[in-house]
């Protein structure tokens, strides 16, 4: 297995994971939602 970060396109398979535990991720599922996956913006709250 790998990991990568999430990108554009990625959408059905982060949906499809978050579903299966959608009493614990709806914020998660309406934050991606909205924002989407892009890159080309600021971090909200950057480290």
């Amino acid at each position: 297995m790998s990991l990568r970060p999430l990108r554009p396109g990625d959408e059905p398979a982060l949906e499809a994971f978050l579903s299966r535990h959608a009493d614990s991720s709806m914020f998660l599922r309406a934050n991606a939602r909205a924002a989407g996956l892009s890159t080309s913006m600021p971090a909200l709250h950057p480290l």
